[in-house]
């Protein structure tokens, strides 16, 4: 017994020895990891939607998911966005989390300021908070290309230093809360598209000067034209407004339209007033509406017919725009030209329509001039012939 203890008591500082330099060896990588970290070195590894919601304290792990299928963030919700070494920076306290700003994009919303998630060390959270966006963080997000569902990108800045996106995996902004406005704004489009119908057919609205009865007049083109313009950039200025909240909505683009089909009907009206009233085509029945605004003296006409098109396309066009991305399009300058070429078209051969209308009595009175210069009446002619 008395050997084994001496041994021990020999032994003993060999394994203090020994013991020591992991000890140390540890400590010091672990000190030289806490001085060595940068803001440099802080990178997404992944974000995701909190499964808890606003329950950010829960003792529990969150839920890990597949990190393939796409989440979809509403306002109220919220995102997890995981950092590699954030949380180094903060224990350290180089980095505040009024110091952390979240992108949508390349779009800070910097009225949100991070939360701490204690579920992992590396996770930070956003709450979507609708009330804490700006009116300007607000209308970013409801433009962004989508309807009710938006594929966003997110990034992460911290204090001066770069953007770090994560562009790996798809995240969806999905804004279920605005159907309701969507849904009003829609069904008063369509009570003024109806109101607008019922005026048209029963009204001289869209009617040409005519001396037919009211309800047998022919459509005009151009006042058409106007009141199509008219109904959309209406009802996309009160869609918008009732979506976003925005007032300041009309662009070069609708100013420019409306402005084109209101000098065409400005045109087209005069060159009507001008006109002998008896023989101008616009006083036969109406055929229809299509019939009549594509008919000119000789019948269905090109010239018509592409101006008809263009303005449909086009009308369709920025309905479509303002649906999608609740904002007015902006057409470029050729496609305003091309508009502006065809309303120019249309309002240069209409002087025209109605020169060929006039009744043609040169042959009545060449047939009078020759039985004048042979002496031959209707007396003076054969009796058998007669």
């Amino acid at each position: 017994m008395k050997n084994i203890l001496v041994a021990i008591f020999l032994l003993s500082p060999w394994l203090s020895v020994l013991a020591q330099p992991v000890e140390d060896e540890k400590d010091s990588t672990a000190l030289t990891l806490q001085e060595e970290v940068a803001l440099t070195d802080i990178y997404v590894i992944d974000v995701y939607k909190s499964r808890h919601g606003k329950t950010l304290k829960s003792s529990k792990p969150l839920p890990r998911h597949n990190i393939n299928t796409p989440d979809t963030l509403d306002f109220g919700d919220t995102l997890v966005v995981q950092l590699k070494h954030i949380d180094v920076l903060l224990n350290k306290g180089k980095v505040n989390l009024s110091e952390i700003t979240l992108y949508i994009n390349e779009f800070a919303l910097t009225t949100l300021i991070p939360i701490r998630c204690v579920n992992d060390k590396d996770e930070i959270c956003f709450i979507l908070n609708e009330r804490l966006l700006n009116t300007q963080e607000k209308n970013y997000i409801k433009k962004l290309p989508g309807l009710f569902l938006k594929e966003v990108g997110v990034g992460i800045q911290v204090k001066d230093t770069d953007i770090f996106y994560k562009c790996s995996k798809k995240l969806f902004i999905g804004l279920t809360k605005f159907k309701d406005e969507f849904i009003i704004s829609c069904v008063f489009g369509v009570i003024l598209f109806f109101s607008l119908l019922v005026l048209c057919r029963k009204t001289s609205l869209v009617r040409d000067k005519s001396t037919q009865p009211l309800k047998t007049r022919a459509f005009s083109l151009s006042r058409s034209q106007l009141a199509w313009w008219t109904f959309i950039i209406l009802t996309s200025y009160l869609f918008i407004y009732l979506v976003t909240g925005e007032t300041d909505l009309l662009n070069f683009t609708a100013v420019t339209l409306l402005g084109i089909s209101a000098g065409t009907t400005a045109v087209g009206t005069t060159i009507d007033s001008t006109e002998p009233t008896e023989e101008r085509h616009q006083n036969n029945a109406s055929q229809g509406w299509l019939i009549d605004v594509l008919s000119d003296c000789g019948g269905v006409s090109i010239h018509r017919l592409q101006n008809l098109i263009f303005n449909l396309i086009f009308g369709l066009i920025f309905i479509r725009t303002v649906t999608s991305d609740f904002v007015m399009p902006e057409f470029s300058e050729n496609q305003l030209i091309l508009l502006g070429l065809s309303a120019g078209t249309y309002t240069f051969v209409k002087t025209r329509e109605n020169k060929n209308t006039i009744p043609d009595t040169t042959s009545t009175s060449t047939d009078t001039e020759a039985n004048a210069d042979t002496g031959t009446t209707v007396k003076d002619q054969d009796p058998d012939k007669s």
